[in-house]
């Protein structure tokens, strides 16, 4: 009987196990299929969000396995500091990326396409994010950050029968000086006129109270959407505007 030394032995090597699969080497990366996919990437995620600047460089020393070597600059403006993003992005074609075989990495961590780009966008909200009002609603504008291409906020000093007094050395805007400027001639055309019409009626019938908070939509239209908030503040009345987003249908 045959002894289990005597059975033949398999001299085979096992496949090594990918601990996170579409992680591996690429053998037959190309840099030009890498820069095609990281200008496609870049289109997905900086879009029309209302970044100061956004550019992308060439950073060969990040280079490895077949992923070649980016980085992401995103410039919020408003004071923020540039953030940096590191990405190594296969060398494939950006239709095969797309499908989900390989993953790219995002700031030392690897994501298959689609959630590669959610993660950029979700950085892009982050530096947006820190632009506030510094007077003004900042809680109203919308929590899509990316969607705010420019805002202006005041801290109205109101009465409980309807004065409203917007002192010049109270308000604020942020976004880039394009889109501030439109934003301001709009509200100087009839917008304000708009907003302190309505702001007034709402306290004079007792709606609106600086006793208490409660956030009221004061215009709203296809341009330029107006938000206001007293939140109790027994006097001031917190007000926020900016262009309305219009979200394409996908």
């Amino acid at each position: 009987m045959p002894t289990p030394e005597d059975q033949p032995r398999d001299e085979t090597v096992p496949p090594r196990l990918i601990i996170n699969p579409g992680s591996e080497a690429i053998p037959y990366a190309l840099e030009e299929s890498a820069g095609e996919a990281m200008r496609a990437y870049f289109k997905e995620v900086v879009g029309e969000a209302p970044l100061e600047q956004a550019r992308v460089r060439r950073a060969s020393n990040l280079d490895d396995n077949g992923r070649f070597g980016y980085v992401l600059t995103l410039t919020a403006g408003g004071g923020v500091a540039p953030r940096d993003v590191n990405v190594l992005m296969p060398g494939l074609p950006v239709d095969v990326l797309r499908q989900g075989v390989l993953r790219m990495y995002v700031d030392g961590s690897s994501w298959m396409w689609p959630y590669g780009v959610n993660i950029g966008r979700r950085m892009i909200n982050e530096e947006l994010g820190e632009r506030s009002l510094r007077y003004g609603y900042d809680a109203g504008l919308p929590d899509e950050r990316r969607l705010v291409r420019a805002a202006w906020g005041a801290r109205a000093v109101i009465t409980e029968t309807g004065g409203i007094d917007l002192l010049p050395d109270r308000q604020t805007a942020f976004g880039p000086k394009r889109d501030i400027d439109e934003l301001l001639a709009n509200l100087n055309l009839d917008i304000n006129k708009r907003w302190i019409d309505r702001a007034t009626s709402l306290l004079s019938t007792g709606e609106m109270s600086s006793k208490r908070a409660g956030e009221f939509i004061l215009v709203a239209d296809r341009d330029i959407t107006v938000k206001a908030n007293t939140n109790a503040s027994n006097g001031y009345l917190y007000v926020c505007a900016y262009p309305t987003p219009h979200i394409e249908s996908s």
